[in-house]
């Protein structure tokens, strides 16, 4: 369990876990009050006693599934143990692994890109701050901060891709595409390498 997790009680954990799952399963456009009452198993009026409309049911969701997701990444970066890679790049890494992984499961971060693409009035201040932070945490990874972001935007355009439904990317592409990702955080290999020389370099100075 996650902090924010536990800082949360339950049924405001299960209501904000059944509106994430109805946005995943159906559309952001199918989540009402109603329909999250129905998929959290408590009345309308258990809900609005925690969420008292559909506003902040929908910014409590987004800020708890971005808390929960950067949680998880921060796990991955205190547990790492990539003794065979450069000093550099553990957050980007952790970020890459969390994006792959999240996939399987209903509550994750594609859920709030889904949320905010399709409900253009959505309050977007804290979604534009978290990003602040992992520009952030990209620039100051101990790697090249172009090639941090690079993969970082390129990894939520996965997730993105990925929860609209329509990939055509097989397991075996997506898993040779993970490790390419993760190969690229490692200066001694990307950028010392021939893929440097040949590609970057002469195109992007870097």
């Amino acid at each position: 369990m996650s902090k924010h997790s536990a800082e949360l009680n339950e049924t405001k954990v299960k209501i904000l876990h059944a509106a994430a799952l109805i946005v995943k399963r159906e559309g952001a456009t199918a989540l009402t009050l109603e329909s999250a009452a129905k998929e959290a198993g408590i009345s309308k009026g258990g809900l609005l006693y925690h969420y008292p409309n559909k506003d902040t049911l929908i910014k409590c969701m987004n800020e708890y599934l971005l808390n929960q997701y950067l949680d998880n990444i921060q796990t991955r970066v205190a547990e790492a143990k990539d003794v065979n890679l450069s000093n550099g790049g553990k957050w980007t890494r952790a970020y890459i692994k969390e994006s792959f992984e999240t996939q399987a499961q209903d509550n994750d971060y594609s859920t709030v890109l889904l949320t905010l693409a399709a409900l253009q009035n959505e309050d977007r201040t804290m979604y534009q701050e978290k990003q602040k932070y992992m520009q952030k945490c990209s620039e100051s990874d101990k790697i090249n901060p172009l090639m941090a972001t690079i993969l970082r935007l390129a990894a939520d355009g996965l997730q993105f891709h990925e929860a609209l439904g329509q990939s055509a990317i097989n397991t075996e592409m997506r898993e040779k595409l993970e490790k390419t990702m993760l190969d690229l955080t490692d200066e001694r290999e990307a950028w010392q390498g021939s893929w440097r020389k040949s590609y970057l370099l002469p195109r992007y100075n870097i």
